[in-house]
């Protein structure tokens, strides 16, 4: 589910460096099987719901709280390395190259107005 958001930020980061880009797909793949690697493990380690005992109830046994633990520290992983990208990723913004004709239809049609987050939103359900 995060694979293709992760490499599209990646690719906004590394902008046209190819060096840059092949450098930081590498460590993106390493990564992923790292992890890959230590979610096999962490599911076969049958006391993992200890860490968290309230995951076990009696509709849900020791292999369903596991699950429900492996969850839980993805979600918390997930929220402290969404939050730690969104304070120290720098936003670079890039440079804007208009054309003769692009000049001319925003001359001609009326003035661009500013819309918030959730009327960008609409408007590419709109556009779907």
């Amino acid at each position: 589910m995060l694979q293709g958001p992760c490499r599209a930020f990646i690719g906004d980061l590394a902008a046209e460096d190819h060096k840059r880009m092949r450098t930081s797909n590498a460590l993106f793949s390493f990564f992923m099987a790292v992890d890959n690697v230590l979610g096999y493990a962490a599911g076969s380690y049958r006391k993992l719901f200890m860490m968290l005992p309230f995951t076990k109830t009696e509709a849900c046994n020791e292999f369903c709280a596991n699950l429900k633990t492996c969850f839980f520290i993805a979600i918390f992983l997930l929220i402290v390395l969404s939050a730690f990208a969104l304070l120290h990723v720098e936003y670079i913004p890039l440079p804007v190259v208009e054309s003769q004709s692009q000049t001319q239809i925003q001359t001609q049609s009326e003035p661009e107005q500013l819309v918030s987050c959730f009327g960008e939103i609409l408007g590419a359900f709109n556009g779907l």
